[in-house]
């Protein structure tokens, strides 16, 4: 194979390095390092198999419906990316390049290119994925061999945790080692019949246990005593076994070339903050109460079993008393924060966008006065808060609608939420106990993301990454299309 792509979804060097990975760490030694940062608005994997950023591909990780809800959508696919993207599989095939893409979520449906496609889960798509989904699979021929090899579309927290009550630890592992194990075999198993000339792998599962783990992880990586030592067994089981993976690909690939990323990188966090609490404490937000009805389903929603939440979301009364259950007054707020996590961003409650009270006109007045309340107010001199406008990195962009008008950069212990609170910043309960599985109640338990993604390549591939090109994954593009002259 003369080019291969190799991502290890959330993976961070520092973590890669913190575990017993002799083959990996061989590797990474040989390899040239691209710094790289990404904006963590942009889906790490869309910038990398489209060479362009969400403003111009709508491959967004969350951007608002614009539908009066102030809601926002998670999911992105295929079916969702604007249609004049670059699609990485496409530039390669009109140069008589074959490519063989296995486990790279949100690429579903899979595309009929030449060589082989197997959809990557993420981004909305089920999980529950069977072989009979045509989306998932091209060509069909190609099923004989995921069956053989028993092939595992994706498994994550809900699905392992909610769904099949997985809670002893060493169970839990196995699951996403035997995922991790299956997908090696299978692409090792299509690629022995259909060789092509770029690949591009994806392993999922360390995702799964960088979010859920960052708080043991971290420890590692700092040489701490672990806080549950039976767990700390498992991630280095984990780890051990993610790098026999890599090296049972080599092995069995003639792998000329490699791009070895990660979407982005991974943080612990032990405290939540709300930026609607200081919208609200400087004059930007009114608050409203909840109604009753949203009241209970964000209270009892753990106890519904995940499949079933799926099927309630798409409940037309229940949605209704969601939306109808705003934190904020629509008609009075000037602004709000709504982005979970690992973005602070807040948009303007403009006319045009959310039907709210401010004029078009207006917005940039109001992004500079929020700014200038969020920077001189004692909760950024205490917390190292810096409120600044999106504006003039995406303007005349074609989704720049879809941006928060402002972001707040904050430290990367802290994870932002959504509804209103009656504090600014809440302490991660769970952060420094024991990992108790039967406890967790969602992905992100103690992880979240930051901008530093990975990124080593072979040396020789350098020479094709220009002085201009900007350092963040849609490298991974440009460096395969100038590659296939």
């Amino acid at each position: 194979m003369e080019l291969f792509v190799l991502g290890i979804d959330a993976a961070s060097e520092e973590m890669l390095r913190a575990f017993d990975m002799p083959f990996t760490h061989k590797l990474l030694d040989t390899l040239h390092k691209e710094e790289i940062n990404e904006d963590l608005i942009s889906r790490g994997w869309v910038e990398a198999y489209t060479g362009q950023p969400a403003s111009r591909t709508k491959g967004f990780y969350e951007f608002p419906l614009m539908d009066n809800s102030y809601d926002t959508s998670l999911s992105f696919n295929l079916n969702i990316i604007d249609k004049e993207s670059n699609l990485l599989w496409d530039t390669l095939n009109k140069k008589n390049v074959s490519v063989g893409f296995m486990g790279v979520p949100t690429t579903f449906p899979a595309p009929k290119i030449s060589g082989f496609f197997v959809a990557g889960g993420g981004g909305g798509k089920s999980l529950d994925s069977t072989y009979n989904d045509d989306t998932m699979f091209y060509p069909k021929a190609i099923v004989e061999h995921l069956v053989k090899n028993k092939y595992v579309v994706d498994e994550r927290v809900p699905s392992l945790l909610f769904d099949k009550k997985i809670f002893n630890p060493t169970l839990f592992f196995d699951q996403l080692i035997e995922m991790m194990n299956r997908r090696t075999d299978s692409y090792i198993d299509i690629y022995d019949k259909q060789p092509t000339s770029f690949g591009f792998l994806a392993y999922r599962a360390v995702a799964t246990v960088a979010y859920l783990s960052m708080s043991e992880i971290q420890r590692v990586i700092e040489g701490k005593e672990p806080l549950d030592d039976a767990y700390f067994e498992e991630l280095k089981r984990f780890f051990t076994a993610l790098d026999v993976n890599i090296q049972k690909l080599y092995e069995n690939i003639d792998i000329q070339n490699i791009i070895l990323i990660s979407d982005h990188g991974i943080s612990p966090y032990d405290s939540r903050v709300n930026f609607n609490f200081l919208l609200q404490k400087y004059g930007y937000q009114v608050k409203k109460s909840q109604t009753p009805s949203k009241n209970l389903i964000h209270r009892f929603k753990n106890l519904v079993p995940f499949n079933l939440r799926k099927k309630l979301k798409k409940n037309k009364l229940i949605e209704s008393s969601v939306k109808k259950g705003l934190w904020f007054n629509s008609e009075k707020s000037i602004a709000f924060c709504r982005s979970e996590g690992d973005v602070a961003g807040i948009f303007i409650n403009d006319k045009s966008r959310f039907n709210g009270p401010v004029s078009e006109g207006d917005i940039m007045k109001n992004v500079t006065e929020i700014c200038n309340a969020i920077n001189n107010s004692n909760e950024a001199k205490e917390f190292n808060l810096k409120a600044y406008s999106s504006k003039p990195a995406f303007v005349g962009e074609p989704y720049e609608k879809l941006i928060p008008d402002i972001f707040v950069s904050k430290p990367m212990n802290m994870k932002s939420m959504t509804t209103t609170t009656s504090q600014f910043i809440t302490k991660n309960s769970w952060f420094d106990k024991p990992i108790n599985l039967k406890e967790v109640k969602h992905d992100n338990w103690t992880g979240t993301k930051k901008p530093n993604a990975l990124f080593f390549l072979t040396p020789s591939l350098h020479n094709f990454v220009k002085e201009d090109d900007e350092r963040n994954l849609t490298l991974t593009y440009k460096i395969a299309d100038r590659f296939f002259k």
